[in-house]
């Protein structure tokens, strides 16, 4: 996960709205639990969901749009990337319609959950590192949770 943010700004997240941008293809399974960590770790804070599908063959894009409808989202249906950077430099480039609105921007992989804490923690390192904070993964298996980055 990798967040972005201006520098020095205190409670970067409670104060400024932040985009999530998420990237999908053939993820539709796992976007319901991704799509409500997201929720649980934003709640009462002012964010945008962004949202793209690289060309999925599943229902990834309306799956996303049927689980979004309670939260401020805008989706894109994009033609297949080349690659995963590809992909996530078209939505990169989306952020902008947004920025005076939602200066702040995470970015997450749509087969990933967001635990509850995340923003805060990374709320933290942004306010004592700068402009860029890059999160650790977890392995969850029965509910134990496993760092592995």
């Amino acid at each position: 996960m990798l967040i972005s943010g201006a520098r020095g700004k205190s409670k970067l997240w409670e104060n400024q709205g932040i985009q999530v941008v998420v990237t999908a293809y053939n993820t539709s399974k796992y976007l319901e639990r991704c799509f409500r960590g997201i929720e649980n770790s934003l709640k009462g804070r002012k964010w945008i969901l962004v949202f793209s599908n690289d060309g999925s063959t599943d229902d990834t894009l309306e799956r996303a749009v049927f689980l979004s409808r309670n939260f401020k989202s805008h989706i894109v249906n994009n033609p297949k990337a080349k690659n995963v950077s590809e992909a996530k430099n078209k939505t990169l480039e989306l952020t902008h319609r947004f920025k005076e609105e939602y200066p702040a921007i995470m970015m997450m992989d749509s087969d990933d959950e967001m635990l509850q804490d995340r923003v805060k923690l990374l709320d933290c390192l942004v306010e004592a590192d700068g402009l860029f904070a890059v999160g650790d993964y977890n392995l969850i298996i029965n509910g134990a949770v496993n760092k592995i980055a």
